[in-house]
């Protein structure tokens, strides 16, 4: 298989050849897709391997319960776990070369994860699946524009879940009001400076980069400490922050929001402590 485009990461490369060797010839793997920063040209030193397996059915909880020992014959195996409840297909795998390994191990037809442009590379397909998936991505557009219900989706869950970090900041649950400010950076604001710049949402992912720097403007401000006051601050530059960025976006694909229940929230925020300017 050729591994050229990795010939500068050979810990990486050295370690995905091996593993594409065992599961691709090893029958019960229907399709092998790297994605990720080392399949968009875009790896480093640091990067993961990130591979999807394409399992056939009848051995998928074969092949995942197997996956640590299979992993150990890659190279000297440090640590290794499977995923979390809601990643249950996931497998992790950390060698002695500090390379990380990610495999998920999906069933034909649960291909649903969105293939972008020039960031996946197939090794084995024997389906025919992963190409129909990559040949679909080639014809999506350049530019990504989010859905208005998603949007409307997020805006719902931002006000509902920042008015749940202020109702927690006042009860004195400081470190779960502050893990709620964390998940709102990341699945709006990330999400939303993603889509002004019509890219996917991909998190943190290279954010820094992939994005244009006005869309972070702001943020350091919503950085809390696990205290009342810094809570409450961060909060406001949070709202701060979303309200500029989904207010940008909605004039760019021409979609509104529902501000009679957003002005209902600013004001429950505002009594709950939250320093915010009240609309006129």
């Amino acid at each position: 298989m050729d591994l050229d485009f990795l010939a500068h990461l050979p810990a990486q490369r050295d370690l995905l050849e091996r593993v594409l060797a065992r599961y691709a010839a090893d029958e019960r793997v229907l399709g092998l897709m790297l994605y990720g920063s080392l399949a968009q040209g875009e790896g480093d030193e640091f990067s993961d391997i990130d591979l999807n397996v394409v399992t056939d059915p009848p051995h998928h909880a074969d092949l995942l319960a197997e996956a640590p020992v299979t992993a150990g014959s890659f190279g000297r195996l440090l640590y290794n776990f499977r995923g979390a409840s809601d990643e249950p297909t996931q497998f992790y795998a950390y060698f002695d070369n500090h390379v990380k390994l990610d495999l998920d191990f999906i069933l034909p037809g649960q291909l649903n994860v969105y293939i972008e442009r020039r960031s996946h590379r197939v090794f084995k397909d024997v389906t025919g699946e992963l190409g129909q998936a990559v040949e679909q991505s080639e014809r999506l557009p350049e530019r990504f524009v989010p859905d208005p219900a998603d949007l409307a989706a997020l805006d719902a869950m931002f006000w509902i879940r920042g008015t749940d970090a202020a109702t927690k900041t006042a009860r004195g649950e400081l470190w779960r009001a502050h893990a709620v400010v964390e998940y709102l950076r990341k699945e709006t604001l990330a999400s939303l400076a993603a889509c002004l710049d019509g890219l996917r949402p991909t998190g943190y992912r290279r954010i820094e980069t992939r994005v244009s720097p006005e869309w972070l403007r702001g943020w350091e401000a919503t950085v809390a400490q696990p205290t009342r006051e810094s809570l409450l601050a961060a909060l406001a530059a949070l709202i701060d922050c979303y309200s500029r960025l989904r207010d940008a976006l909605a004039e760019q694909i021409d979609t509104s929001f529902d501000l009679t229940s957003e002005d209902l929230l600013r004001r429950r925020l505002r009594d709950l402590g939250v320093p915010l300017a009240l609309p006129a």
